[in-house]
């Protein structure tokens, strides 16, 4: 099989990530995996040894698909032929919660990760990704790569790097670093509507030269937008940027402009 670089496929071959990737997926009680881009199958063939889950590996490439039904033939193995961003989790079963193990393109990583982000089920990520985006990933405050991704996920999830990972583990070598990193939901993000809540984060990073004032009076009035960095940040509202504001702000920033 060929890698279909217009999917951005690089095929996993490090037996030592595999098992880390493997390690970091399974070590919960949810009977439901998703896999993502099951590719050639690596990771899939060590999560259908776990007999007491059930692997839904979902793949987009038709001829990767149509491998994978000749290669795996494990009962516990669910494939499913399309997009992920099309594929509907309801269908697992009603409030049934799952975990999400996948090897990302970069082209369409953010996408799938908030697909998932967005549904409640979904208690758990494994994902592998370029190492330039799980830096930002789980980034800090004051630093040059916390933004919208890093505030948005980590406002519903602890994040944890798993482990870098070098070009040579892949076949083909890409030409970029990746690692893997595991987010774990939080049991209660304090956030009700999370559609509101990233659309109000994505504005307070509009422009991430400008301060939160000026991105802020953009959709809301002067009078809200001076009241309640205010009431937030003190004396030195006018000053303050999105990269410097910490999650539990970003939070109750948010319950303030909802009001």
């Amino acid at each position: 099989m060929k890698a279909n670089k217009a999917l951005g496929q690089n095929f996993l071959i490090d037996k030592n990530i595999i098992n880390k990737i493997i390690s970091s997926t399974t070590d919960n009680p949810n009977k439901t995996i998703i896999e993502v881009g099951p590719g050639m199958g690596a990771l899939t063939k060590e999560l259908v040894k776990n007999k007491d889950k059930q692997i839904v590996a979902v793949e987009i490439d038709d001829e990767l698909y149509e491998y994978l039904q000749k290669e795996i033939k494990d009962e516990n193995l669910k494939l499913v032929s399309g997009n992920i961003l099309d594929f509907n989790t309801s269908d697992l079963s009603e409030n049934k919660k799952y975990s999400v193990v996948a090897n990302l393109p970069y082209y369409i990583s953010s996408k799938i990760i908030f697909k998932f982000l967005e549904d409640d089920n979904c208690d758990s990520m494994t994902i592998m990704l370029q190492k330039e985006l799980v830096d930002r990933i789980t980034s800090t405050r004051n630093k040059k790569l916390y933004g919208r991704l890093t505030v948005a996920i980590q406002s519903f999830y602890e994040t944890k790097r798993v482990t870098n990972v070098p070009p040579t583990c892949f076949k083909p070598r890409p030409k970029v670093d990746s690692a893997v990193v595991r987010l774990e939901r939080m049991d209660n993000s304090g956030i009700e509507n999370k559609a509101l809540y990233l659309d109000f984060i994505k504005q307070c990073f509009a422009k991430k030269r400008k301060t939160l004032r000026n991105n802020l009076k953009l959709v809301y009035s002067e009078d809200q937008v001076s009241n309640n960095l205010l009431k937030i940040f003190g004396e030195n509202w006018e000053m303050v940027r999105g990269e410097s504001v910490s999650i539990s702000e970003f939070k109750k920033l948010f319950t303030l402009f909802s009001k």
